[in-house]
C-alpha cells in the first residue's frame, strides 16, 4: 500500500490521535506529516509543562522524521494573523492554513471555523474522524478498531450526532 506525501496537522489531531493510541494511524496513511512552531509549541512544550501523557510519543515521531516541524516565513506569519484576525481561528489553525496554502498540501484540521475558512481557501482538508475512515478504508484498521476509535474520539472530543452517524453510514457502506 502506498502512503500519502505530506500533509499539515494541527494540534488537535495529534493530541486526540495519542489519546486514543493511534497516532501511528497517520505514519501509516502519510509519508511526512508537517506541523508549525506553535503546533508543537501548544503539544510538546506545553503538554509536557502540563503533565499530558502521550508527549514522548509525539516526541519520538519527530525525532523518527515522520513529523516535522517547519519554521513559518514572514509571508505565513503575515498570513496567520489576517486569519486570526479576521476569521477568529487559533494561533496552531491559523498556522497550519498558511502552511498548507503556502506548500499546496492538505491540513488535517478539527476547529470548525478553521475548516470553513481552509475551503473558502480552497486548501483540502479534513478532520481526525475522517483520517480514522481513510484508515478503515486503506485496511490499516479494522472494522472493529474502526468503531472502537471512533468511540474513543467521541470521548476526547466532541462529535455531533450527525458526523458520528455519517462516520459510522459510510464505514458500513464499506461492506457493500
Amino acid at each position: 500500500m502506498r502512503r500519502a506525501g505530506r500533509v499539515v496537522a494541527d494540534s488537535s489531531v495529534l493530541i486526540c490521535l495519542v489519546k486514543i493510541g493511534r497516532l501511528a494511524i497517520l505514519k501509516e496513511l502519510f509519508q511526512v506529516v508537517l506541523i508549525t512552531k506553535s503546533v508543537y509549541e501548544e503539544v510538546v512544550i506545553k503538554g509536557r509543562l502540563l503533565g499530558k501523557g502521550g508527549v514522548s510519543t509525539i516526541e519520538q515521531a519527530i525525532v523518527n522524521r515522520w513529523i516535522q516541524m517547519v519554521p513559518a516565513g514572514s509571508r505565513q506569519k503575515h498570513e496567520a494573523g489576517e486569519y486570526r484576525d479576521k476569521w477568529g481561528v487559533g494561533r496552531g489553525e491559523a498556522e497550519s492554513i498558511a502552511l498548507a496554502k503556502s506548500r499546496a498540501l492538505p491540513v488535517i484540521l478539527d476547529d470548525k471555523n478553521a475548516r470553513h475558512l481552509a475551503g473558502i481557501m480552497e486548501i483540502q482538508y479534513a478532520g481526525t474522524a475522517a483520517l480514522l475512515l481513510r484508515a478503515l478504508q486503506k485496511g490499516i484498521i479494522d472494522k472493529g478498531s474502526y468503531f472502537s476509535s471512533l468511540r474513543d474520539l467521541g470521548q476526547v472530543m466532541w462529535l455531533s450526532p450527525d458526523v458520528m452517524a455519517e462516520m459510522i453510514r459510510l464505514a458500513e457502506e464499506k461492506e457493500k
